[in-house]
Parts: structure tokens; C-alpha cells; sequence
């Protein structure tokens, strides 16, 4: 998703309103039940403009899933609201589309080189589970790699055109000279990076949490769309879902399109043990804010984990306070005091720390600027803190 966020307090106070909220949560449920209905009740409640509707559309990346319900539409939408909505679903596929192929590219040189990879979440999901490219918009391309073949990805994505942007838990290749389409929303011209990860963790209650051994441990040979690559089980995507998910909604909330994606977390025993076994309490926290924002969309698996999982009564009240579904927070209050209250101070006071630590400014063309580092490794404080995200973040 992209908006320009030079204005960006005041556009996270327009996200952090009633009517953004309460529309963003009845497209959810507009695309899980499949009738319009949610978000026509809303509008009319709310008496929410058809501007506020495609605000949130755009910020929740659901127009594609909007798409074919668009008959449904009340007569109060104008034929101009109707073909934006059209429009922004036809950028997201554009998009998607663009994503593969340059994965595809990549896929095919790793072939030739005898380098293994996996698709992660949405480049995975879009591949393998759910092949409407309109209804899963990403940001990038995310893949994991062997740790000792990271040299050797470094090599390959150079050759391809790519320049190592940013290093932190990840590194991020882009293309020289990338830059954002004067278009808010989705678009097929928006950057597309690629992100390599050796690992998946996060830090969720002030925790790091990794799940790369048992997502390792499932991957099988596999080929989609011509591309040789290494699927992840069930019970691996479901980890790594739940993970992401945990570390999203108890900071600033998930995009609806992402939460979507719990559909895909299976519903089998294999499944439910490994959340169970692995991730309880984050499984917990994922269920309970989405069961709260999108009811019925918690999967079986997930339920009994729900059931029979539940955290204390204060860090019940803590994780029910959090937004679940991606919303504002302009001064970043909201998220500091929510991560204070799940995590605590020394938590919190690590996350700048490391932040400092670690972050170094990198230009387009791999050279460090001395003069950016101070400014970098404050902003980098403030985004570890807060969840920040780029420019051209389009939810993954």
C-alpha cells in the first residue's frame, strides 16, 4: 500500500477515527461472507462518503475481493466509486502478476545454480493456494534461503539488476532507481523488492520467537508455474501465519487482505498440535482479536487453541485492548503503551537498543553515508518501537 506520507500523522488520524475502524472491519466480513451487505450497513450507519469507502479499500487492500460483489452495490455509490473499486482490483492482479514474473525470473537462475528456496506467506499463498492475483496484494517477494547460500543469493540478485538496499533481520534487494507510482493505494508501478530471509522470527510479548526449524522441516520439492521450489507443509505455513499475524495485530494491526489469510491455516490434528505445541499463547492472541474482528474466520485448529489456551486474565484484558485490524496510530502512544503493557520496560528499552545497534544507512548504490547514519539509527528506533513501515509497503 502506498500513500504519500509526507502527510503522514494526518492520514493515520483519518485511520484512527470510528468510521475507518468500523468500515475496515465490515469489508472483512464483506469478503468473508461474500455479499456487500456488511460494509452497505456500515456505510449507512456510519453515513460514511463513498470517499471513506475507498479509503479503506485501498488501506485494506480488499478490492479484489470486493470485485465480484460489486452488483450488490446501493444506488448511493456513484458510477465513479464503482469504477475506482474496479480499477484498484485490476492494479492489485497487474501487480501480482508482475510479482510472479519477476519471481520467476529469479526461480529459474536459482534452478540453473543449484540454489534451493521457499516461498514465504503471500508469495507463497498467491502461487499455490489462492490463484486470484487480485485478491492478495504484496509489497514484495519474500523467499528463504540457506543461511550458507547467502553469498551466493547476494551474487545472483546483482547480477539480476538488484542492489542490497537494507540489512536488518533480512535484506532487502531493490531496483536502482525504484520509486513509488504518484498513486495512492496499490499499483502495478510501485516498487517490488525482494526480501531473503535465512530465518523466520519475530518478537511477540517481548520474546523472540523462531519457527524456521519446524518450517524447515516440512518443505518438499515441489514445481508451480514452471518454477522449482521447496512448498511449505500445512502445518509450517500455519506457523508462520500465526507468527506474523501475533507480531502485526498486538502492535498496529493486520491489513484485512493478510487477515485473510487465515483461511489457509488447515484445519488438520498435525496442525493443531504444532500450534499448540509451538506458538499457544500467540495462537491465542491471533485467534481471539480476529474471532472479536472477523467472526468466523478463525479456523478449527485455531479454535481449540483458543479453548484451551487462554492467558491470564491481565494478558487477556492487554491483548484484547490491541487493534487486530490495521488502524492509525499517528504519535505512536497506542503502540508504545500496548507493547509496555504485553512486554514490559525492558522490552521496550531492548527494541531501541538493538535498533541502534544494528541499523546502518545503505544508498541506492551499496555505498554507506556517514551523514545519514545518526538520522537512520533514530528513525530506526522509532520504526523497531512502532512498526513503522516503508513507503512502498503494500501489507506483507
Amino acid at each position: 500500500m502506498f500513500f504519500d506520507w509526507r502527510s503522514r500523522a494526518a492520514l493515520e488520524r483519518r485511520m484512527g477515527q470510528p468510521v475507518f475502524r468500523s468500515l475496515s472491519r465490515a469489508l472483512g466480513r464483506a469478503a468473508l461472507e461474500g455479499t456487500l451487505a456488511p460494509v452497505v450497513t456500515a456505510t449507512e450507519r456510519l453515513r460514511a462518503s463513498d470517499a471513506d469507502v475507498l479509503f479503506a479499500v485501498r488501506c485494506q487492500g480488499v478490492a479484489g475481493h470486493l470485485r465480484p460483489l460489486l452488483g450488490e452495490a446501493p444506488s448511493a455509490w456513484t458510477s465513479a466509486t464503482i469504477d475506482a473499486l474496479h480499477l484498484e482490483a485490476e492494479r492489485i492482479a497487474v501487480r501480482s502478476t508482475r510479482l510472479r514474473d519477476d519471481l520467476a525470473r529469479i526461480a529459474h537462475t536459482a534452478e540453473a545454480e543449484n540454489l534451493p528456496w521457499s516461498p514465504l506467506k503471500g508469495t507463497w499463498l498467491r502461487l499455490g493456494v489462492d490463484r486470484h492475483p487480485e485478491r492478495r496484494p504484496s509489497a514484495d517477494i519474500d523467499i528463504l534461503v540457506e543461511p550458507a547460500d547467502q553469498a551466493r543469493w547476494d551474487a545472483l540478485l546483482t547480477r539480476l539488476g538488484y542492489v542490497a538496499m537494507h540489512v536488518d533481520r533480512h535484506v532487502t534487494y531493490l531496483q536502482p532507481g525504484a520509486a513509488a507510482a504518484d498513486v495512492a493505494g496499490d499499483h502495478p508501478d510501485h516498487p517490488r523488492p525482494v526480501e531473503v530471509h535465512t530465518r523466520i522470527s519475530e518478537v511477540v510479548f517481548g520474546v523472540p520467537q523462531d519457527v524456521t526449524a519446524p518450517y524447515r522441516d516440512g518443505l518438499a520439492g515441489t514445481r508451480v508455474h514452471g518454477m522449482a521450489l521447496q512448498a511449505p507443509s500445512v502445518d509450517g505455513l500455519a506457523l508462520h501465519l500465526v507468527l506474523h499475524g501475533a507480531a502485526a495485530m498486538l502492535s498496529r494491526g493486520l491489513r484485512v487482505s493478510q487477515l485473510l489469510d487465515l483461511r489457509h491455516v488447515g484445519d488438520d490434528e498435525t496442525t493443531r498440535v504444532a500450534l499448540q505445541s509451538t506458538l499457544a499463547q500467540e495462537t491465542w492472541a491471533v485467534a481471539a482479536l480476529a474471532e472479536r474482528d472477523l467472526p468466523g474466520l478463525v479456523p478449527l485448529a485455531m479454535r481449540d487453541v483458543l479453548d484451551g489456551a487462554a492467558p491470564s486474565a491481565a494478558r487477556r484484558r492487554a491483548i484484547l485492548s490491541r487493534p487486530g485490524v490495521l488502524e492509525g496510530d499517528p504519535l505512536r502512544w497506542r503502540t508504545a503503551l500496548g507493547e509496555w503493557r504485553l512486554a514490559g520496560t525492558p522490552h521496550v528499552v531492548r527494541r531501541v537498543r538493538e535498533a541502534v545497534a544494528g541499523r546502518m544507512a545503505v544508498d541506492p548504490l551499496g555505498q554507506a553515508r556517514p551523514a545519514a547514519v545518526v538520522g537512520t539509527h533514530l528513525r530506526s528506533a522509532v520504526d523497531r518501537l512502532t512498526g513503522r513501515r516503508s513507503r512502498a509497503a503494500s501489507g506483507e
